[in-house]
């Protein structure tokens, strides 16, 4: 039977002003492959991990893991992030990534956030989770993903509250690199995760542009050509989320066929 796991990152935009989160979804079997040739491909320019944001500064600014050897070296940067596209397209089945602008999200009543979405991270579960449910029924699979968040998330316990709710399980934890003074092995899908959250954190940049406007970044324009949808949470769609988990809580608490036979 395949199992299916979902690795997820999260971040804010430079003003604060979006929350994203981004993940893709495989087989666990996939991701162990994955796992392989990441770490290959990696080792080939001494990186002991991959991590999106000072890759983009490592041009001018080297910052850990990128040292001064990558600074003016575009050749080798479009190299090694053309080789992690590749992996990951190769390897990731589904992609998902909601973009929670902070305007939509005051538009949650103090009741509504109390019961529903009492943080960002917890709210952004609840988007992509329904996102990853209609993809795995389409294709047939048999058990829910599992999915796994980089341990040290703020809110870790909002999030965890809001995946059990709907998923009757608790989410996986897991480093995104390895940590050898600990002992610790990197869940290197969570590397592949940070470079979708990143670019659509650079797409928030257009949000509102006309589509003639918009410039699509080479990295976001291959990871369109794996399936799934960047969303983003206007503020129309509140009141429809609010409403989806009054009724998935309604019929939680009064499941059908549930009354004492007459």
């Amino acid at each position: 039977m395949i199992m299916l796991t979902a690795a997820f990152d999260c971040s804010h935009d430079a003003k604060e002003k979006y929350f994203i989160m981004a993940g893709f979804v495989s087989s666990a079997e996939r991701w162990s492959d994955f796992d392989g040739e990441w770490r290959k491909r990696l080792a080939i320019d001494g990186l002991p991990y991959f991590h999106m944001q000072p890759f983009a500064q490592s041009f001018q600014h080297p910052k850990k893991p990128f040292d001064q050897s990558w600074v003016g070296n575009e050749g080798r940067r479009q190299a090694l992030l053309g080789d992690l596209l590749d992996i990951i397209q190769l390897h990731a089945w589904h992609k998902v990534a909601c973009i929670i602008p902070d305007e939509s999200f005051r538009m949650f009543s103090r009741e509504e956030c109390r019961n529903y979405f009492p943080t960002k991270i917890a709210a952004a579960a609840r988007l992509v989770w329904p996102d990853i449910e209609d993809w795995r029924r389409r294709e047939k699979f048999r058990e829910p993903a599992r999915l796994v968040f980089e341990d040290g998330d703020a809110d870790k316990g909002t999030l965890i509250e809001a995946v059990k709710e709907m998923t009757g399980r608790t989410p996986a934890f897991e480093s995104k690199k390895d940590i050898p003074e600990k002992e610790i092995v990197g869940f290197t899908p969570l590397q592949a995760a940070d470079i979708l959250a990143y670019e659509a954190q650079k797409q928030t940049q257009d949000l509102g542009k006309f589509i003639d406007q918009v410039r699509f970044r080479f990295p976001y324009n291959q990871l369109e050509r794996i399936p799934g949808d960047v969303r983003v949470l206007k503020e129309a769609g509140t009141e429809i989320m609010v409403t989806g988990m009054k009724v998935t809580r309604y019929f939680s608490e009064h499941p059908l066929g549930g009354g004492k036979p007459q």
